[in-house]
Order: C-alpha cells, then sequence, then structure tokens
C-alpha cells in the first residue's frame, strides 16, 4: 500500500490573509510619491528615533513592503508554509507570533542600527523578514522529521530541511544586498520561531532550555565514533579507556 499524503497549508488562511493583505496594501500605496514619502519619515525602522520620539516604528516597520517582487515572495510562502504553521498552531496563537516575532526583532534591529553610526539615520525596509524567518522556523519545528514536497515538484525532503533552506536563501539575498540590520533581524526572527513556534501555549524559559539540551546533545554525539573489533586502526595499538576516551567500543 503506498504511503498516505496529507496536505500541508497551500490555501489562504485568515491569518494569512490579514498580513498578506496588510503587505500588499503597503506597498500599493507606496507608488504614490507623497504616501512614499511619508513611509520612508515615519513608518520605516530609523534607528535614531525609533526608541524614541517614534517608537511606533517598532511596530509598523516589519509590516512596511515596498518591492513587488519581495511581495510575490512572501505570499509565495505565507500560502505554501505560513497557512501550514496556521493550522497547526490556530489562528490565537499564529498572531500571537507575528506580533511577538515582528515587535521583538525591530527592537534588536533598532538597537544595533543605534550603535552603528552610519546606520543610525538610514531608514530600514525589513520587508516582512523576521515575521517570514519565524514562521519558516516554526515551520521547522511542527513538520521538521516529516516529508514534504513543495508544490508537488522534486523528491521529498523533512520539513526542517525545507525550512531550513528558505532561512539560508533569505540571509543570503540579504547578505548579497549588504542589508546588514534587515539581515539581524531576520536572524533574531528566525530566533524568536525557533523558541516559541511550537504546539503549545508559547513558554521562552522552557523553550530555551530544550533548545540548549538538543544542540549539546547533537555535539556529544559526534565527539564518538564506534569501532568494530576493539582497534583505533590498524597502525595503531589499543589505548587504555582513560587515554582516549573519544572511542567506544
Amino acid at each position: 500500500m503506498p504511503p498516505r499524503e496529507y496536505r500541508l497549508g497551500s490555501q489562504f488562511t485568515p491569518g494569512v490573509k490579514l498580513l498578506l493583505g496588510i503587505l500588499a496594501a503597503t506597498c500599493l500605496l507606496g507608488l504614490f510619491p507623497p504616501v512614499h514619502a511619508f513611509i520612508v519619515q515615519f513608518l520605516l525602522l530609523r534607528p535614531s528615533v525609533a526608541f524614541w520620539p517614534m517608537p511606533w516604528q517598532l511596530l509598523t516597520s516589519p509590516v512596511i513592503e515596498t518591492d513587488l517582487f519581495s511581495l510575490l515572495f512572501t505570499g509565495f510562502l505565507l500560502y505554501s508554509m505560513g497557512s501550514a504553521v496556521e493550522q497547526a498552531l490556530g489562528r490565537r496563537n499564529f498572531l500571537r507570533l507575528l506580533v511577538l516575532s515582528s515587535v521583538l526583532s525591530a527592537i534588536f534591529a533598532a538597537a544595533v542600527g543605534f550603535l552603528i553610526p552610519s546606520a543610525r539615520e538610514v531608514s530600514v525596509v525589513l520587508h516582512a523578514g523576521p515575521i517570514i524567518m519565524a514562521l519558516l522556523a516554526s515551520f521547522g519545528r511542527l513538520y521538521g522529521d516529516q516529508p514534504v514536497v513543495l508544490w508537488g515538484i522534486g523528491q521529498p525532503v523533512s520539513g526542517r530541511g525545507l525550512s531550513y533552506f528558505f532561512i539560508g536563501l533569505s540571509l543570503v539575498i540579504s547578505l548579497w544586498h549588504r542589508e546588514w540590520v534587515s539581515m539581524l533581524a531576520g536572524g533574531a526572527g528566525a530566533v524568536v520561531g525557533l523558541v516559541l513556534g511550537g504546539r503549545t501555549r508559547p513558554q521562552p524559559i522552557t523553550e530555551l532550555r530544550r533548545l540548549y539540551r538538543r544542540l549539546r546533545t547533537q555535539i556529544k554525539r559526534r565527539r564518538y565514533k564506534v569501532l568494530d573489533g576493539g582497534l583505533l586502526n590498524e597502525k595503531r595499538p589499543r589505548q587504555p579507556q582513560s587515554e582516549d576516551k573519544r572511542w567506544i567500543n
């Protein structure tokens, strides 16, 4: 009997519709020069004024989109993977993840930009990067071990591998355009998604401890190797266990 296949996402769920509608509205309104000037001056993230006297930039900057191609790419990810995250988390937890990832990443980006003198007065376009990175990281947590085929193209890959591919692609694009602050904000969004993107109610301290234990276990596993016959190799004689603890026989 062939394995049963399930459809993940690939639809416009309510939370996805809300986010995509906001991004599309800002992108289309930005086509008018007066509105574009207003967005750049007051709504985009400018580290020198983001904490004061314009703290609302921490809320508005992550949902401002100024590029049509970026909007299409974001819509593709929201339709195919963001909706799967909303289906797993529920609408309330999904919206909570969007708000936390956007605000925390904007605060981090503003603090980093303020510490760099050349970046303090530069308006940063985040392109919804922190939110998308949080959703991708959350998708990797929720469907990490499941084989996933995107749009029915290619061979199945793990959900974790697919999410990490798009996270790496987004970081490389920001690095290619030398958008350092935007890249760091996206990385912060991915961390938020890893910590808070589980099925249950977000518990930051518990999730951080669990992530730390998982990384520590993986590092320890790489330090050991099993050899047959009880010999390290053909030329080197066997040493007492106390002298070389890297090998387990």
